[in-house]
């Protein structure tokens, strides 16, 4: 299938397929995919030989890459009125070799996946055997793959963004604005961490909240706006919350050590 300069104007211009979002909404579906990306990339940037490596592989990866790809298949989807990309590849004539494409797509991008929920699920259930936790969050993606999560695709993002921008907000106060340290693996190794930081956790829960009820209804509360953009909300609500509630620890923690006495 060819696409000419008359028919690429005509697919620009060609009206929304599906239910109409607000540019708002648009945004914050579309980043929160890739914010997803963005907080587990420390478990996979990591193998990279140093810092320059990762931030490189990343930043190009996400630039060029992504971009290409999302520009290609809103082509392709104004072209066939379809969003279903087997459907797409089947209608321009790939046949099989789509159907490979596609299991070799999903098999790279869920070997990841998989990967940082096994990671993620060993930080909580630290007793538990890592190839055990691997089987768990394998089986579980399985199962709402058979329950058709994909047809629940918009509300699934609208969580996402919710739940997910927080942690983003988290971690850049943590580096940017309260103690850096904090990432370093030496620190990790030699002080003797917590288990949770509940007023991490408590922010969290907030700003999740707040994402929520900014997001339109049905699928996300609608109470409210703030930037017009959820994603931005929860995210701006799990940054500013840390900073704020992270001082008060501090001064708390501080205002109790000096209290006690040294024959105490």
């Amino acid at each position: 299938m060819g696409i000419d300069r008359s028919t690429l104007s005509a697919l620009l211009s060609a009206p929304p397929i599906g239910t109409v979002l607000t540019m708002g909404l648009a945004i914050s579906l579309v980043a929160s995919s890739f914010l997803v990306g963005t907080v587990i990339t420390p478990d996979v940037a990591r193998w990279a030989k140093t810092p320059r490596d990762a931030v490189l592989s990343s930043f190009f990866g996400f630039l060029f890459g992504t971009s290409l790809m999302l520009l290609i298949v809103i082509l392709l989807t104004n072209a066939t009125s379809s969003s279903n990309i087997l459907h797409i590849f089947v209608s321009m004539g790939f046949g099989i070799s789509a159907i490979i494409v596609l299991i070799l797509a999903q098999w790279t991008t869920n070997h990841n996946n998989l990967y940082s929920a096994a990671l993620g699920f060993s930080v909580i259930f630290s007793r538990v055997p890592k190839y055990v936790l691997t089987i768990i969050a394998g089986l579980i993606g399985t199962v709402l793959a058979y329950l058709d999560i994909f047809n629940h695709f918009i509300t699934f993002l609208i969580y996402l963004t919710a739940f997910i921008a927080p942690i983003g907000g988290i971690y850049l106060a943590e580096f940017f604005l309260l103690n850096r340290s904090r990432f370093q693996l030496v620190f990790i190794r030699e002080e003797h961490l917590p288990g949770f930081y509940w007023h991490a956790v408590l922010v969290w829960g907030i700003a999740a909240f707040i994402g929520l009820a900014t997001s339109p209804a049905p699928n996300g509360l609608g109470w409210f706006n703030l930037t017009t953009i959820p994603l931005l909300d929860s995210f701006l609500a799990g940054f500013l919350l840390q900073w704020v509630l992270s001082k008060i620890r501090e001064k708390v923690t501080a205002g109790a050590s000096s209290t006690v006495t040294p024959g105490e």
